[in-house]
């Protein structure tokens, strides 16, 4: 059976679950046939694992261009960079539409390449038997333009009417994520697994010795912005003042860049910096970690959860996913919310010192499953 996954290229969350939920399918149906069409930066971390890449991907524009594109110093006119992102999502089905009709299952991890096919085509190439995952159900509107509440409004309807159009429907986060007026509408149009998060810390107190070993430091501080250059503020930040932050943490501040920017920028200071550029072990980094400093993003914030790790967030400003995560583990699991316009070494260090004290007693929460229970639901298609 010729099994055919399409993942969203906004930063790396989704195809670190969609990975998960495939390897349960095959380990269900070994005799399944996968390929994976994305564009970067999911395309490099599937090129490290070892997965089979079709063709096509390595002429699809990434999705995560669109938000970089709108962002400014941490702040990002959403509504703008769906836009962008919708055009580009048009053009790469050109690309694909062959390839998308010969498989026999689609699975799409908010892929909207072929969820929105039927806006560019009347009958689109697709298979008869589709999946799709997802965490997001509602663009969240704000604002006093009319012009971009009936954009929003639009956008909304489309969106959702495109998840209907599957035969398999996987909410891939808890229902807390959900708009109250919505939670009733996912319960009963989706199977809700919860979070979907790959956990595994490997030899995190080992990789912990080796971080701190010649740095005299007793703490390590992450700073990690996931699979988008958006976060890239928040790195120069850190840089900027290092000499401040770790002194005052007695800490080593550890850099994940990601696939999207160059960790080479943070070179030249290592008894207080360590920058690591692209890696598909930032669990173990973060379970080497005292505390860890990053954006919104809903997968992150969930593995940090699993961890039981002390987390500060710093969301994109105007993204209304990211506000909207990262106030929700606050609530959740006193992790620390920081806008933009509030960072300063001096609230940094002082917001760290804190959830440090806070979430000493943490324990991991994590039961896992949820990969497996999207999968079983999904397998059934073939």
């Amino acid at each position: 059976m010729k099994l055919l996954v399409g993942v969203s290229s906004v930063g790396l969350g989704h195809v670190k679950r969609s990975l998960s939920i495939v390897r349960e399918i095959v380990k269900l149906r070994p005799n399944t046939s996968v390929g994976w069409l994305c564009a970067q930066p999911a395309l490099s971390y599937l090129e490290s694992v070892g997965e089979n890449i079709l063709p096509e991907a390595y002429e699809m524009m990434s999705l995560s261009s669109a938000f970089e594109e709108k962002s400014v110093g941490g702040s990002v006119d959403s509504l703008e960079a769906v836009r962008v992102a919708y055009n580009l999502a048009k053009q790469n089905y050109r690309v694909i539409r062959e390839r998308v009709a010969e498989c026999d299952l689609l699975v799409q991890d908010e892929f909207l390449e072929t969820l929105l096919a039927y806006r560019w085509e009347q009958n689109p190439t697709l298979p008869g038997r589709r999946a799709v995952i997802t965490d997001f159900v509602d663009i969240a509107l704000k604002g006093f333009n009319p012009l971009r509440w009936v954009f929003g409004a639009y956008a909304n309807r489309m969106l959702r009417r495109s998840l209907l159009m599957n035969d398999v429907r996987v909410f891939a986060d808890s229902i807390d994520s959900v708009p109250p007026s919505l939670r009733g509408w996912v319960e009963t149009n989706f199977v809700v697994t919860g979070p979907i998060v790959l956990v595994d810390g490997g030899e995190a107190w080992t990789l912990r010795r080796k971080l701190l070993e010649g740095s005299g430091k007793q703490r390590v501080v992450c700073f990690t912005i996931g699979g988008t250059a958006v976060g890239k503020h928040i790195l120069d930040f850190a840089w900027q003042n290092r000499l401040e932050l770790s002194d005052a943490l007695d800490a080593l501040l550890l850099f994940l860049t990601g696939p999207r920017v160059d960790f080479r920028e943070y070179n030249g200071d290592e008894k207080r910096v360590l920058a690591v550029g692209f890696t598909t072990q930032a669990t173990a980094y973060f379970q080497a970690s005292d505390c860890v400093v990053t954006q919104g993003g809903a997968s992150t914030l969930n593995e940090l959860e699993a961890l039981g790790k002390p987390t500060v967030c710093i969301p994109i400003e105007g993204h209304w996913e990211q506000e909207r995560n990262a106030w929700r583990f606050k609530t959740r699991d006193n992790y620390a919310v920081l806008s933009r316009t509030q960072l300063n070494s001096t609230t940094l260090i002082n917001t760290i010192t804190r959830v440090l004290e806070v979430q000493a007693a943490t324990k991991p929460s994590f039961k896992g499953g949820a990969a497996r229970l999207a999968a079983e639901k999904i397998v059934r298609l073939l």
